[in-house]
């Protein structure tokens, strides 16, 4: 019987059994397929029935109707559109998913990854493609917000109903599609520089260069998502930022810790292996600039620090992903400079005293109002004048003993204060210039070289306590004995000349 055409099916149609160890024909059953079944009316009969199963026919299976009469139609060039039939495949694609056979179910999944049967759209554009699973994002909230108008992203179109709800979104991701950031391998992200650079940290800098592996990870779409945020509002680009980190925590969460890491193993004289290293995504987040600061500008996480960012605190991540340390903040704060200023150096590339030379900034005294210098130089010299006129008081007394004459010079010393002349300007009596003291000898001598408090043309006014005479070589009480002092005595000699010259009306010497 078994080669006699005797099965009838629901067309009409006679057909042999089986042939070639295939059944051309199946017993009706409580699922829709699209494999030639028998009459409903010739299996009534549960003799008939039996009869039939005797020749090897056997219900339709669910994964072989997918596999066999779904599938085919979405690998051709063209798809057809139409809505009605494409939620039935849905459909049969997920009564076939819950198989409680194992071996069927992996049958199922495997042609699944292979067929591009999924209609989805792509993020930048808003066209619709349909593709394999393994190629997708399932359209969840966070991820739709987040690559909204990135091109070359594909999400599953959820206008067509079949694809909402959790049991079609569990039957996609065992198929490949994803609800997080989606890893993809990467072996050429590594330089032969930076290769050389792992191997030296071993210890084995050589390589054969034929077993070289890496195993490096970056994650799609997210290169096209860095490139676009520039172009955003500081409220999307805000958004996004944040947005980009949850999936970054989603990541770890469904997918593990591993993909953080990359792994370089090759070959010298043996098996050598390469310290883990961060994942070509995290390099790329570290240089890139794609969180917002303060002023909403978007810079390197090193500018910024995670706090002011108002983000989900995610240690892992914080591990990988390096933000500024808020101590950095509070010692710039300590020091009276503004962090900003820090960051908007650090975003010129400016970090050493060279880069500020580079620029025209570095060793550049800082400017002072004209007046105020002006002002404040004029007072230096009309104190330095007073005091040391003072001490050219008394050395005249005690040389020449005669205290009118000593008085008339001071007079005129005081007249010539008041009205200074070219040869007694006020840069001639300064301390500073080539006999200049050093820091500690400066402050002794303006401890001890008090200035007097100003006085009107011609009238005395009281002396300081630094006019005191004093012994020569006798160290002043309090202040350091600055007898014998190269510079000093080379200014007493000068002061000495010109006092001098107004006694015998004769202009100074030109050192003077």
């Amino acid at each position: 019987f078994s080669a006699l055409p005797l099965v009838r099916l629901d067309d009409g149609t006679h057909v042999i059994a089986r042939e070639n160890a295939k059944s051309n024909a199946f017993l009706p059953s409580d699922i829709e397929t699209s494999f030639p079944t028998v009459h409903r009316a010739v299996c009534r009969a549960p003799e008939a029935r039996s009869f039939l199963a005797s020749l090897g026919l056997t219900a339709p299976d669910p994964v072989d109707d997918v596999v066999w009469n779904v599938l085919p139609k979405y690998r051709a060039s063209e798809v057809d559109g139409d809505d009605k039939a494409y939620a039935i495949d849905i459909e049969r694609i997920r009564v076939a998913f819950n198989t409680d056979s194992k071996a069927q179910r992996d049958k199922l999944l495997a042609a699944l990854r292979e067929t591009p049967f999924l209609m989805v759209i792509d993020t930048g554009d808003g066209k619709d493609y349909v593709s394999k699973p393994g190629e997708v994002y399932i359209a969840t909230d966070r991820l739709k917000a987040l690559f909204a108008g990135v091109p070359g992203v594909f999400v599953v179109d959820d206008n067509y109903e079949c694809l909402r709800g959790e049991a079609v979104r569990e039957l996609l991701e065992a198929c490949g599609a994803l609800r997080y950031p989606r890893p993809v391998q990467t072996s050429n992200a590594l330089t032969w520089e930076e290769r050389r650079e792992l191997r030296s940290r071993t210890g084995h800098e050589e390589t054969s260069g034929q077993n070289d592996v890496v195993i490096d990870w970056e994650l799609l779409g997210f290169e096209a998502l860095l490139d676009l945020l520039p172009s955003l509002s500081q409220e999307q680009r805000a958004e996004r930022a944040r947005l980009l980190w949850e999936a970054l925590g989603d990541l770890e969460e469904r997918r593990g810790r591993g993909v953080f890491d990359g792994s370089y193993t090759w070959t010298h004289y043996g098996q050598r292996k390469a310290p883990p290293f961060p994942a070509a995504f995290l390099r790329r987040l570290a240089k890139s600039a794609w969180v917002p600061d303060a002023s909403g500008d978007l810079v390197r996480p090193a500018l910024v620090t995670f706090e002011s960012l108002g983000w989900k605190a995610n240690p892992f991540l914080l591990s990988k992903i390096a933000f500024k340390p808020p101590i950095i903040d509070q010692l710039a704060k300590e020091a009276g400079i503004e962090p900003a200023a820090l960051d908007l150096l650090r975003k010129l590339g400016i970090t050493s005293v060279a880069d500020l030379a580079r620029i025209g900034i570095a060793n550049k005294p800082a400017a002072s109002p004209p007046d105020e210098a002006a002002t404040d130089d004029d007072d230096a010299a009309d104190d330095g004048a007073e005091t040391d006129a003072a001490k050219a008081d008394e050395e005249a007394r005690d040389d020449a003993g005669e205290a009118e004459d000593v008085g008339e010079a001071d007079d005129a010393q005081n007249a010539d204060e008041a009205t200074p002349s070219e040869d007694n300007d006020a840069p001639d009596l300064s301390l500073a210039g080539a006999d200049e003291p050093t820091t500690n000898d400066t402050e002794g001598e303006s401890a001890a070289a008090e200035p007097t408090e100003p006085r009107a043309n011609g009238a005395r006014g009281p002396r300081s306590s630094s006019g005191e005479h004093h012994p020569e070589q006798a160290a002043r009480p309090g202040r350091r004995n600055i007898t014998g002092q190269a510079g000093l005595d080379e200014q007493a000699k000068r002061l000495g000349r010109r006092v001098a010259s107004f006694f015998d009306g004769v202009a100074p010497d030109a050192d003077g």
